[in-house]
Protein backbone atom coordinates (compact mmCIF):
# COMPACT_ATOMS: atom_id res chain seq x y z
CA UNK A 1 0.00 0.00 0.00
CA UNK A 2 1.78 3.15 -1.33
CA UNK A 3 0.03 6.65 0.52
CA UNK A 4 0.83 9.87 -0.75
CA UNK A 5 0.34 13.33 1.22
CA UNK A 6 -0.15 16.50 -1.25
CA UNK A 7 -1.81 19.63 -1.45
CA UNK A 8 -5.50 20.08 -3.46
CA UNK A 9 -5.53 23.44 -5.29
CA UNK A 10 -7.05 25.47 -2.41
CA UNK A 11 -3.95 24.50 -0.85
CA UNK A 12 -5.80 22.05 1.76
CA UNK A 13 -4.05 18.85 2.22
CA UNK A 14 -5.32 16.04 0.62
CA UNK A 15 -3.64 11.82 0.11
CA UNK A 16 -3.79 9.66 -2.20
CA UNK A 17 -3.32 5.55 -2.13
CA UNK A 18 -1.99 3.45 -4.36
CA UNK A 19 -2.91 6.47 -6.84
CA UNK A 20 -6.48 6.73 -5.74
CA UNK A 21 -7.49 10.50 -4.19
CA UNK A 22 -9.11 9.98 -1.12
CA UNK A 23 -9.87 13.38 -1.26
CA UNK A 24 -11.11 16.48 -3.80
CA UNK A 25 -8.01 17.71 -5.43
CA UNK A 26 -9.94 20.71 -5.89
CA UNK A 27 -11.71 21.97 -2.70
CA UNK A 28 -11.57 18.54 -0.36
CA UNK A 29 -13.74 20.52 2.87
CA UNK A 30 -16.59 21.72 0.34
CA UNK A 31 -16.44 18.07 -0.93
CA UNK A 32 -16.84 16.88 2.77
CA UNK A 33 -19.99 19.26 3.38
CA UNK A 34 -21.32 18.34 0.06
CA UNK A 35 -20.98 14.25 0.93
CA UNK A 36 -22.82 15.09 4.83
CA UNK A 37 -25.25 17.19 3.25
CA UNK A 38 -26.52 14.55 1.38
CA UNK A 39 -26.23 11.59 3.97
CA UNK A 40 -30.04 11.26 5.34
CA UNK A 41 -30.92 9.05 8.63
CA UNK A 42 -34.56 8.49 8.85
CA UNK A 43 -34.03 8.89 12.87
CA UNK A 44 -31.92 10.58 15.19
CA UNK A 45 -29.19 8.38 15.91
CA UNK A 46 -27.18 8.13 19.12
CA UNK A 47 -23.87 7.48 17.45
CA UNK A 48 -22.95 8.07 14.05
CA UNK A 49 -19.80 6.13 12.86
CA UNK A 50 -18.31 6.42 9.18
CA UNK A 51 -15.80 4.29 7.68
CA UNK A 52 -12.25 5.75 7.09
CA UNK A 53 -12.83 9.22 6.38
CA UNK A 54 -9.21 9.48 5.96
CA UNK A 55 -8.00 13.52 6.98
CA UNK A 56 -11.39 13.35 8.90
CA UNK A 57 -12.89 16.76 7.01
CA UNK A 58 -16.43 15.59 7.26
CA UNK A 59 -16.32 15.77 11.18
CA UNK A 60 -17.44 19.90 11.76
CA UNK A 61 -20.45 18.93 9.35
CA UNK A 62 -20.80 15.93 11.04
CA UNK A 63 -20.99 17.28 14.06
CA UNK A 64 -23.26 20.17 13.23
CA UNK A 65 -25.64 17.99 11.45
CA UNK A 66 -26.01 15.37 14.26
CA UNK A 67 -24.94 17.97 17.53
CA UNK A 68 -26.17 15.24 20.02
CA UNK A 69 -24.76 12.23 18.53
CA UNK A 70 -21.68 10.70 19.08
CA UNK A 71 -19.39 10.40 16.21
CA UNK A 72 -17.25 7.43 15.75
CA UNK A 73 -14.42 6.69 13.19
CA UNK A 74 -13.41 3.08 11.70
CA UNK A 75 -9.82 3.55 10.44
CA UNK A 76 -8.68 1.44 8.03
CA UNK A 77 -5.05 2.57 8.27
CA UNK A 78 -2.92 3.92 11.05
CA UNK A 79 -1.84 6.16 8.89
CA UNK A 80 -4.72 8.92 9.33
CA UNK A 81 -3.96 8.30 13.33
CA UNK A 82 -2.51 12.22 13.42
CA UNK A 83 -6.53 12.86 12.15
CA UNK A 84 -8.08 11.73 14.89
CA UNK A 85 -8.69 14.56 17.64
CA UNK A 86 -12.32 14.99 18.05
CA UNK A 87 -13.48 11.58 17.08
CA UNK A 88 -15.35 9.87 20.15
CA UNK A 89 -14.66 6.75 19.29
CA UNK A 90 -12.14 5.26 17.18
CA UNK A 91 -12.03 1.99 16.00
CA UNK A 92 -9.64 -0.37 13.78
CA UNK A 93 -10.11 -2.68 10.81
CA UNK A 94 -6.60 -3.19 9.80
CA UNK A 95 -5.25 -5.28 12.55
CA UNK A 96 -6.14 -8.84 13.68
CA UNK A 97 -8.75 -7.62 16.49
CA UNK A 98 -11.97 -8.77 16.08
CA UNK A 99 -14.34 -5.40 14.98
CA UNK A 100 -17.46 -6.56 15.73
CA UNK A 101 -16.78 -7.27 19.43
CA UNK A 102 -14.81 -4.03 19.53
CA UNK A 103 -18.13 -2.09 18.46
CA UNK A 104 -19.87 -4.88 20.65
CA UNK A 105 -18.13 -4.03 23.98
CA UNK A 106 -18.10 -0.12 23.38
CA UNK A 107 -21.61 0.61 21.91
CA UNK A 108 -23.94 -2.30 23.38
CA UNK A 109 -26.64 -3.81 21.50
CA UNK A 110 -29.19 -0.49 21.97
CA UNK A 111 -26.05 1.54 20.88
CA UNK A 112 -25.34 -0.16 17.65
CA UNK A 113 -29.00 -0.64 16.79
CA UNK A 114 -29.53 3.41 16.94
CA UNK A 115 -26.17 4.14 14.94
CA UNK A 116 -25.84 5.61 11.42
CA UNK A 117 -23.36 3.52 9.81
CA UNK A 118 -21.80 5.36 6.74
CA UNK A 119 -18.54 5.21 4.45
CA UNK A 120 -16.28 7.89 3.22
CA UNK A 121 -16.66 6.71 -0.79
CA UNK A 122 -13.01 6.81 -2.02
CA UNK A 123 -11.62 4.37 0.89
CA UNK A 124 -13.83 1.52 -0.51
CA UNK A 125 -11.64 2.07 -4.00
CA UNK A 126 -8.41 2.63 -1.88
CA UNK A 127 -8.79 0.16 0.67
CA UNK A 128 -10.79 -2.61 -1.19
CA UNK A 129 -10.05 -5.69 1.23
CA UNK A 130 -10.40 -3.91 5.04
CA UNK A 131 -13.37 -2.24 3.51
CA UNK A 132 -15.09 -5.16 2.75
CA UNK A 133 -13.95 -6.57 5.72
CA UNK A 134 -14.92 -3.53 8.10
CA UNK A 135 -18.85 -3.87 6.82
CA UNK A 136 -18.96 -7.61 7.17
CA UNK A 137 -17.61 -7.25 11.10
CA UNK A 138 -20.18 -4.28 11.17
CA UNK A 139 -22.84 -6.85 9.72
CA UNK A 140 -21.76 -9.22 12.58
CA UNK A 141 -21.97 -6.57 15.37
CA UNK A 142 -25.50 -6.04 14.03
CA UNK A 143 -26.86 -9.05 13.65
CA UNK A 144 -25.64 -10.12 17.52
CA UNK A 145 -27.03 -6.60 18.96
CA UNK A 146 -30.25 -8.00 17.48
CA UNK A 147 -29.98 -11.37 18.88
CA UNK A 148 -29.24 -9.74 22.22
CA UNK A 149 -32.08 -7.57 22.41
CA UNK A 150 -34.25 -10.23 21.21
CA UNK A 151 -33.37 -12.71 23.93
CA UNK A 152 -33.55 -9.67 26.33
CA UNK A 153 -36.73 -8.81 24.83
CA UNK A 154 -38.02 -12.81 25.61
CA UNK A 155 -36.54 -12.47 28.71
CA UNK A 156 -36.61 -9.44 30.27
CA UNK A 157 -40.21 -9.67 31.93
CA UNK A 158 -38.49 -12.40 34.06
CA UNK A 159 -35.57 -11.10 34.82
CA UNK A 160 -37.27 -7.77 36.17
CA UNK A 161 -39.44 -10.63 38.11
CA UNK A 162 -36.18 -12.20 39.33
CA UNK A 163 -34.74 -8.74 40.50
CA UNK A 164 -38.28 -8.17 42.65
CA UNK A 165 -38.18 -11.25 44.78
CA UNK A 166 -33.89 -10.82 44.63
CA UNK A 167 -34.99 -7.65 46.92
CA UNK A 168 -37.41 -8.58 48.98
CA UNK A 169 -36.25 -12.40 50.25
CA UNK A 170 -31.79 -11.03 50.22
CA UNK A 171 -31.01 -11.25 54.03
CA UNK A 172 -27.15 -11.52 54.07
CA UNK A 173 -24.57 -9.53 51.92
CA UNK A 174 -21.12 -10.26 51.29
CA UNK A 175 -17.84 -8.02 50.02
CA UNK A 176 -15.14 -9.89 48.88
CA UNK A 177 -11.85 -7.61 49.86
CA UNK A 178 -8.72 -8.30 46.97
CA UNK A 179 -5.89 -10.27 47.11
CA UNK A 180 -3.03 -11.62 45.50
CA UNK A 181 -3.11 -15.10 45.27
CA UNK A 182 -4.32 -17.21 42.29
CA UNK A 183 -8.30 -17.71 41.64
CA UNK A 184 -9.30 -20.79 39.61
CA UNK A 185 -12.58 -20.47 38.06
CA UNK A 186 -14.90 -24.26 37.39
CA UNK A 187 -17.05 -24.29 34.49
CA UNK A 188 -18.70 -27.39 33.32
CA UNK A 189 -17.40 -28.46 30.10
CA UNK A 190 -15.95 -32.22 29.62
CA UNK A 191 -12.08 -31.33 30.50
CA UNK A 192 -13.42 -30.38 34.48
CA UNK A 193 -13.57 -34.45 34.71
CA UNK A 194 -9.31 -34.40 33.33
CA UNK A 195 -8.92 -31.34 35.95
CA UNK A 196 -10.77 -32.74 38.97
CA UNK A 197 -7.73 -34.88 40.83
CA UNK A 198 -5.64 -31.66 40.18
CA UNK A 199 -7.94 -29.66 42.08
CA UNK A 200 -8.46 -31.54 44.55
CA UNK A 201 -4.34 -31.79 45.00
CA UNK A 202 -3.98 -28.10 45.02
CA UNK A 203 -7.06 -27.01 46.83
CA UNK A 204 -5.16 -24.83 49.39
CA UNK A 205 -3.27 -23.11 46.27
CA UNK A 206 -5.87 -20.75 45.08
CA UNK A 207 -9.61 -19.07 45.72
CA UNK A 208 -11.81 -21.05 43.74
CA UNK A 209 -15.25 -19.87 41.87
CA UNK A 210 -17.42 -22.36 40.95
CA UNK A 211 -19.77 -21.23 37.53
CA UNK A 212 -23.32 -22.75 38.79
CA UNK A 213 -23.13 -25.46 36.28
CA UNK A 214 -19.96 -26.91 37.70
CA UNK A 215 -21.20 -27.38 41.52
CA UNK A 216 -22.58 -30.73 41.36
CA UNK A 217 -19.33 -31.99 39.89
CA UNK A 218 -17.19 -30.51 42.78
CA UNK A 219 -19.78 -31.98 45.42
CA UNK A 220 -19.44 -35.21 44.02
CA UNK A 221 -15.78 -35.11 45.11
CA UNK A 222 -15.67 -33.28 48.23
CA UNK A 223 -14.47 -29.86 47.07
CA UNK A 224 -15.91 -27.06 48.10
CA UNK A 225 -15.32 -23.98 46.20
CA UNK A 226 -14.93 -20.38 48.22
CA UNK A 227 -17.60 -18.73 45.70
CA UNK A 228 -20.66 -19.84 43.63
CA UNK A 229 -21.59 -17.50 40.67
CA UNK A 230 -24.68 -17.26 39.02
CA UNK A 231 -26.39 -14.83 36.44
CA UNK A 232 -28.62 -16.31 34.37
CA UNK A 233 -31.97 -15.67 34.84
CA UNK A 234 -33.61 -18.90 33.31
CA UNK A 235 -35.14 -22.07 34.88
CA UNK A 236 -32.13 -24.43 34.50
CA UNK A 237 -29.80 -21.44 36.43
CA UNK A 238 -32.00 -21.81 39.41
CA UNK A 239 -32.17 -25.89 39.25
CA UNK A 240 -28.35 -25.74 39.34
CA UNK A 241 -28.31 -24.02 42.86
CA UNK A 242 -30.64 -26.19 44.16
CA UNK A 243 -27.29 -28.26 44.81
CA UNK A 244 -26.41 -25.31 47.44
CA UNK A 245 -29.22 -26.26 50.08
CA UNK A 246 -26.68 -28.75 51.34
CA UNK A 247 -24.16 -26.06 51.97
CA UNK A 248 -26.04 -22.64 52.56
CA UNK A 249 -23.78 -22.11 55.36
CA UNK A 250 -20.39 -22.34 53.64
CA UNK A 251 -20.52 -21.16 50.23
CA UNK A 252 -21.89 -17.37 49.44
CA UNK A 253 -23.16 -16.98 45.96
CA UNK A 254 -22.23 -14.02 43.66
CA UNK A 255 -25.75 -13.02 41.81
CA UNK A 256 -26.93 -10.44 39.72
CA UNK A 257 -30.19 -9.60 40.73
CA UNK A 258 -31.91 -10.61 37.22
CA UNK A 259 -30.52 -13.88 37.88
CA UNK A 260 -33.27 -16.80 38.69
CA UNK A 261 -32.99 -18.30 42.65
CA UNK A 262 -35.55 -19.57 44.78
CA UNK A 263 -36.70 -17.33 47.44
CA UNK A 264 -35.32 -19.76 49.75
CA UNK A 265 -31.96 -19.68 48.92
CA UNK A 266 -31.99 -15.86 48.51
CA UNK A 267 -32.64 -15.84 52.12
CA UNK A 268 -30.39 -18.66 53.63
CA UNK A 269 -27.58 -17.62 51.74
CA UNK A 270 -25.12 -14.96 52.00
CA UNK A 271 -24.85 -13.18 48.71
CA UNK A 272 -22.37 -11.15 47.02
CA UNK A 273 -24.89 -9.39 44.74
CA UNK A 274 -23.51 -8.07 41.19
CA UNK A 275 -24.71 -4.45 39.35
CA UNK A 276 -23.98 -4.17 35.91
CA UNK A 277 -24.83 -0.66 36.67
CA UNK A 278 -28.22 0.11 35.04
CA UNK A 279 -30.25 2.88 36.39
CA UNK A 280 -32.97 0.53 37.09
CA UNK A 281 -30.27 -1.27 39.28
CA UNK A 282 -28.39 1.58 40.97
CA UNK A 283 -32.35 2.69 41.93
CA UNK A 284 -32.40 -1.02 43.80
CA UNK A 285 -29.69 -0.68 45.41
CA UNK A 286 -29.53 2.79 46.77
CA UNK A 287 -33.04 2.44 47.88
CA UNK A 288 -31.64 -0.42 50.28
CA UNK A 289 -28.18 0.53 51.27
CA UNK A 290 -26.62 -2.52 49.70
CA UNK A 291 -23.32 -2.65 48.40
CA UNK A 292 -22.63 -4.28 44.87
CA UNK A 293 -19.71 -5.65 43.02
CA UNK A 294 -19.09 -4.12 39.70
CA UNK A 295 -19.85 -6.92 37.01
CA UNK A 296 -20.40 -6.36 33.05
CA UNK A 297 -23.43 -8.86 31.53
CA UNK A 298 -22.05 -11.36 28.70
CA UNK A 299 -23.35 -13.82 27.17
CA UNK A 300 -21.64 -16.34 29.35
CA UNK A 301 -21.73 -16.63 33.03
CA UNK A 302 -18.07 -17.58 32.58
CA UNK A 303 -17.43 -14.07 30.85
CA UNK A 304 -18.37 -12.94 33.79
CA UNK A 305 -16.46 -14.67 36.56
CA UNK A 306 -13.46 -14.69 34.66
CA UNK A 307 -14.07 -10.56 34.80
CA UNK A 308 -15.04 -10.37 38.17
CA UNK A 309 -12.01 -12.80 39.43
CA UNK A 310 -9.24 -10.49 37.79
CA UNK A 311 -10.86 -7.52 39.78
CA UNK A 312 -10.13 -9.55 42.81
CA UNK A 313 -6.86 -10.21 42.86
CA UNK A 314 -3.74 -8.99 41.50
CA UNK A 315 -2.61 -12.63 40.23
CA UNK A 316 -3.08 -15.29 37.42
CA UNK A 317 -7.05 -16.43 36.92
CA UNK A 318 -7.34 -19.95 35.95
CA UNK A 319 -10.29 -21.93 33.99
CA UNK A 320 -10.95 -25.64 33.94
CA UNK A 321 -14.03 -26.74 32.24
CA UNK A 322 -13.84 -23.56 29.69
CA UNK A 323 -14.51 -25.96 26.56
CA UNK A 324 -16.63 -23.76 24.43
CA UNK A 325 -16.71 -26.16 21.86
CA UNK A 326 -19.35 -29.24 20.88
CA UNK A 327 -18.02 -33.65 21.46
CA UNK A 328 -18.83 -36.00 21.51
CA UNK A 329 -20.67 -37.73 23.95
CA UNK A 330 -21.46 -35.57 27.43
CA UNK A 331 -21.04 -31.68 26.67
CA UNK A 332 -20.86 -31.34 30.50
CA UNK A 333 -19.20 -33.17 32.69
CA UNK A 334 -20.85 -35.89 35.11
CA UNK A 335 -22.89 -35.51 37.33
CA UNK A 336 -24.59 -32.56 35.71
CA UNK A 337 -28.22 -31.04 36.74
CA UNK A 338 -29.49 -30.87 32.88
CA UNK A 339 -28.71 -34.46 32.67
CA UNK A 340 -30.15 -35.79 35.74
CA UNK A 341 -33.19 -34.06 34.66
CA UNK A 342 -33.69 -34.85 31.05
CA UNK A 343 -32.79 -38.35 31.32
CA UNK A 344 -35.89 -38.97 33.49
CA UNK A 345 -37.87 -38.48 30.29
CA UNK A 346 -35.90 -40.89 28.27
CA UNK A 347 -37.28 -44.12 26.71
CA UNK A 348 -37.49 -46.55 23.89
CA UNK A 349 -39.06 -43.75 21.43
CA UNK A 350 -37.04 -40.70 22.63
CA UNK A 351 -33.46 -42.06 23.46
CA UNK A 352 -30.91 -40.89 25.55
CA UNK A 353 -28.63 -41.28 22.28
CA UNK A 354 -31.11 -39.39 20.14
CA UNK A 355 -31.12 -36.77 22.60
CA UNK A 356 -27.57 -36.02 23.30
CA UNK A 357 -26.81 -36.26 19.12
CA UNK A 358 -28.14 -32.98 19.01
CA UNK A 359 -25.76 -31.65 21.43
CA UNK A 360 -22.75 -32.97 18.84
CA UNK A 361 -23.11 -30.42 16.45
CA UNK A 362 -21.79 -26.95 16.04
CA UNK A 363 -23.52 -24.67 18.40
CA UNK A 364 -24.70 -20.95 17.81
CA UNK A 365 -24.11 -20.04 21.77
CA UNK A 366 -20.82 -22.05 21.92
CA UNK A 367 -19.73 -19.53 19.22
CA UNK A 368 -21.12 -16.94 20.71
CA UNK A 369 -19.40 -17.48 24.00
CA UNK A 370 -15.96 -18.63 22.08
CA UNK A 371 -16.20 -15.46 20.11
CA UNK A 372 -16.09 -13.01 23.38
CA UNK A 373 -13.42 -15.16 24.67
CA UNK A 374 -11.34 -15.06 21.44
CA UNK A 375 -11.98 -11.31 21.40
CA UNK A 376 -10.06 -10.23 24.61
CA UNK A 377 -7.25 -8.30 24.30
CA UNK A 378 -4.03 -8.67 26.43
CA UNK A 379 -4.66 -6.48 29.21
CA UNK A 380 -7.19 -9.94 30.27
CA UNK A 381 -5.61 -12.47 28.46
CA UNK A 382 -2.22 -11.79 30.06
CA UNK A 383 -3.43 -12.97 33.37
CA UNK A 384 -5.88 -15.18 32.11
CA UNK A 385 -5.22 -18.95 31.48
CA UNK A 386 -6.98 -22.02 30.26
CA UNK A 387 -5.70 -24.77 32.55
CA UNK A 388 -6.39 -28.52 31.83
CA UNK A 389 -4.67 -31.76 32.19
CA UNK A 390 -3.31 -31.47 28.52
CA UNK A 391 -6.60 -32.10 27.33
CA UNK A 392 -7.51 -32.39 23.65
CA UNK A 393 -9.34 -28.96 22.97
CA UNK A 394 -10.74 -28.83 19.38
CA UNK A 395 -10.88 -24.80 19.40
CA UNK A 396 -8.62 -22.06 20.64
CA UNK A 397 -10.02 -19.07 22.61
CA UNK A 398 -8.10 -16.15 20.72
CA UNK A 399 -4.85 -14.84 22.95
CA UNK A 400 -6.11 -17.47 26.00
CA UNK A 401 -2.90 -19.31 26.52
CA UNK A 402 -3.96 -23.29 27.30
CA UNK A 403 -1.44 -24.18 29.94
CA UNK A 404 -0.80 -27.34 32.19
CA UNK A 405 -0.54 -27.48 36.20
CA UNK A 406 2.92 -27.51 35.65
CA UNK A 407 2.30 -24.08 34.35
CA UNK A 408 -0.04 -23.09 37.35
CA UNK A 409 2.68 -24.64 39.95
CA UNK A 410 5.43 -22.08 38.70
CA UNK A 411 2.87 -19.63 38.99
CA UNK A 412 1.28 -19.90 42.74
CA UNK A 413 2.92 -19.13 45.50
CA UNK A 414 1.87 -19.90 49.10
CA UNK A 415 2.84 -16.42 50.58
CA UNK A 416 0.05 -14.80 48.55
CA UNK A 417 -3.13 -13.98 50.08
CA UNK A 418 -6.38 -14.97 48.51
CA UNK A 419 -9.31 -13.07 48.40
CA UNK A 420 -11.43 -12.29 51.44
CA UNK A 421 -14.90 -12.99 52.09
CA UNK A 422 -17.01 -10.44 54.64
CA UNK A 423 -20.37 -11.06 55.52
CA UNK A 424 -23.02 -9.20 57.23
CA UNK A 425 -26.79 -8.94 57.63
CA UNK A 426 -29.01 -6.44 56.21
CA UNK A 427 -30.72 -4.16 58.19
CA UNK A 428 -33.73 -5.87 59.02
CA UNK A 429 -37.08 -5.09 57.16
CA UNK A 430 -40.12 -6.77 57.81
CA UNK A 431 -41.97 -8.05 54.81
CA UNK A 432 -44.40 -5.56 54.22
CA UNK A 433 -41.49 -2.60 54.69
CA UNK A 434 -39.64 -4.27 51.74
CA UNK A 435 -42.71 -4.88 49.57
CA UNK A 436 -43.25 -0.57 50.22
CA UNK A 437 -39.38 0.01 49.21
CA UNK A 438 -39.87 -2.50 45.96
CA UNK A 439 -43.22 -0.27 45.08
CA UNK A 440 -41.70 2.90 45.97
CA UNK A 441 -38.45 2.39 43.70
CA UNK A 442 -41.09 0.94 40.91
CA UNK A 443 -43.04 3.92 41.00
CA UNK A 444 -40.04 6.37 40.73
CA UNK A 445 -38.86 4.47 37.48
CA UNK A 446 -41.79 3.08 35.59
CA UNK A 447 -42.96 5.87 33.28
CA UNK A 448 -38.91 7.11 32.72
CA UNK A 449 -37.02 6.09 29.59
CA UNK A 450 -34.15 4.33 31.20
CA UNK A 451 -37.16 2.05 32.66
CA UNK A 452 -38.53 1.50 29.09
CA UNK A 453 -35.62 1.53 27.13
CA UNK A 454 -34.76 -1.65 29.78
CA UNK A 455 -38.28 -3.26 30.10
CA UNK A 456 -39.09 -3.20 26.24
CA UNK A 457 -35.76 -3.25 24.19
CA UNK A 458 -36.84 -4.02 21.27
CA UNK A 459 -40.25 -1.68 21.21
CA UNK A 460 -38.17 1.27 22.60
CA UNK A 461 -35.74 0.70 19.78
CA UNK A 462 -38.30 0.45 17.49
CA UNK A 463 -40.03 4.04 19.30
CA UNK A 464 -36.07 5.83 18.54
CA UNK A 465 -36.33 4.62 15.14
CA UNK A 466 -39.38 6.21 14.63
CA UNK A 467 -39.34 8.68 11.59
CA UNK A 468 -42.88 10.93 11.85
CA UNK A 469 -44.30 12.12 14.91
CA UNK A 470 -47.59 9.43 14.58
CA UNK A 471 -45.25 6.65 14.17
CA UNK A 472 -43.30 7.45 17.60
CA UNK A 473 -46.88 8.05 18.82
CA UNK A 474 -48.34 4.89 18.10
CA UNK A 475 -45.17 3.09 19.69
CA UNK A 476 -45.36 5.60 22.70
CA UNK A 477 -48.95 3.90 23.24
CA UNK A 478 -48.07 0.67 22.65
CA UNK A 479 -45.17 0.81 25.39
CA UNK A 480 -47.63 2.34 27.53
CA UNK A 481 -50.24 -0.35 27.42
CA UNK A 482 -47.39 -3.17 27.99
CA UNK A 483 -45.74 -0.72 30.58
CA UNK A 484 -49.10 -0.66 32.59
CA UNK A 485 -49.48 -4.23 32.08
CA UNK A 486 -45.91 -5.32 33.39
CA UNK A 487 -46.17 -3.09 36.59
CA UNK A 488 -49.24 -4.51 37.82
CA UNK A 489 -47.44 -7.95 37.15
CA UNK A 490 -44.62 -7.34 39.08
CA UNK A 491 -46.83 -5.16 42.00
CA UNK A 492 -49.10 -8.20 42.38
CA UNK A 493 -45.35 -10.42 42.56
CA UNK A 494 -44.54 -8.20 45.87
CA UNK A 495 -47.35 -8.42 47.68
CA UNK A 496 -47.52 -12.23 47.90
Amino acid sequence: MSLVFSKAKNGMPICSCNGIFLHSTYNPLREAERFVNLSSCSFIPSSVCIVEPALSYCFKFLRGKFPFSQLSVIRLSHDFDAYNDGWDHIFYCCSCEDLSEQLFDMLGENGIMTTFFISWDSSEKAFPVFFSQAWTEIKKAVIKSRTVLETRTYFTARWLKNLCVFFKNIRKTAVIKTGTSPILITASGPSLADAVPFIKKFRTSFFLIAVSSSLDVLFYHQIIPDLCISTDGGFWAKKHLETLRKYTTLLPLALSPEAACSPQLLSDVAIVPLSYGSEIEKSFFSSFGITAHSARRNGTVSGTAVELALSLTSGPVFCCGLDLSPGKGYQHTQPNRLEMENCSADNRLKTKETRSAASEFLSPSLAIYRSWFSSRGTAMTSRLFRLSDNFPFTTKLGTIKDVDWNFFLEHSNPKCIPPEILISDIKEYDDRNRCNKIKTTLDSLKTGNVWLENAFPTDFISYLRSGTTEQKNIYKERLDKKNAELIKKLEDLVCV
